[in-house]
């Protein structure tokens, strides 16, 4: 079996790391200044869509690298976000163990990538995704393979800011409704959203579950978020993923929510659905094409 492998140490670079194409690993460049505040941080990964075998880095500096070697191993894409506490950026991503899959947190330190903290245990996890809120309040969302007659599963942890333990996974998709592919967002102004794809005999449902906005004091309340959840869109018969996810768009109240994904079986149509900030409803889709 795989141990989960010490994250080598990152040094302080005068220089922002140069955009190469996408590829596997994530690059952190820092400024010299005593601060060493993020510069740059740099999301490079392409899936190959055969075997899901990240393609190689070739260049660049091996100690800016998080999770070096996850190409080999079959390690997920990561999802990174800035703590905007810390102003230093963490990841989440799927670690390969045998035949298992499990969710994995680190965070840059200001010298280092944290060695990986596991956050499920036993399993085939996939598609994390990482929210921080402006408190410094994290939350991973990610989606589980059923076993046995058991479906596919939605689930969240939480780590607020103050503690050190993340929460146990909290499963909020619906019994007997196969739940997967999420995206999480937090939108100071209207609360936290995580859209998913539920699979229904009539083909992919887009759903919306949401938290509403805090009020800056009151921490998250362990293993009960109150998850509220609305279905805003049924597509076709399908039998692959929709690509959801949730975008901001400038909005009075600040950042908007908004929803997008690829419909149509030769994946020529871009869904959009935006959130009425007056209503709190979502709207109809629309759908543009694409080149």
């Amino acid at each position: 079996m795989r141990r989960l492998p010490l994250i080598l140490p990152a040094a302080l670079a005068a220089a922002v790391v140069a955009t190469d194409p996408a590829r596997a690993e994530v690059r952190v460049s820092l400024t010299g200044s005593p601060q060493k505040r993020v510069s740059a941080v740099i999301e490079m990964w392409d899936l190959d869509g055969t075997n899901g075998i990240w393609s190689k880095v070739t260049s660049g500096d091996d100690f800016l690298i998080l999770n070096p070697g996850g190409h080999a191993h079959g390690d997920g894409p990561p999802s990174i976000q800035i703590n905007s506490v810390t102003q230093l950026p963490e990841a989440v991503w799927a670690f390969k163990i045998g035949r298992a899959m499990e969710i994995v947190w680190s965070r840059f330190d200001g010298e280092a990538w944290t060695s990986p903290v596991a956050l499920t245990s036993g399993g085939r996890s996939f598609d994390p995704r990482l929210s921080i809120d402006d408190a410094g309040n994290r939350r991973v969302a990610f989606w589980r393979r059923g076993l046995s007659q058991e479906p596919d599963g939605l689930y969240v942890t939480t780590l607020p800011h103050a503690e050190t333990q993340w929460w146990l996974p909290q499963r909020i998709s619906l019994e007997g409704v196969p739940t997967r592919r999420p995206d999480i967002r937090t939108y100071p102004s209207y609360g936290t959203f995580l859209v998913a794809e539920e699979e229904t005999p009539d083909g992919l449902t887009i759903s919306v579950f949401n938290l509403p906005v805090s009020d800056g004091s009151t921490p998250p309340q362990r293993d009960s978020d109150p998850w509220g959840r609305q279905q805003v869109h049924m597509t076709g018969p399908k039998t692959w993923g929709l690509g959801v996810e949730l975008v901001a768009r400038p909005g009075s109240g600040g950042e908007v929510p908004q929803i997008q994904w690829v419909e149509g079986q030769d994946s020529s149509m871009l869904g959009t659905i935006y959130y009425d900030t007056q209503s709190l409803t979502w709207s109809r889709a629309f759908f543009v094409s694409v080149p």
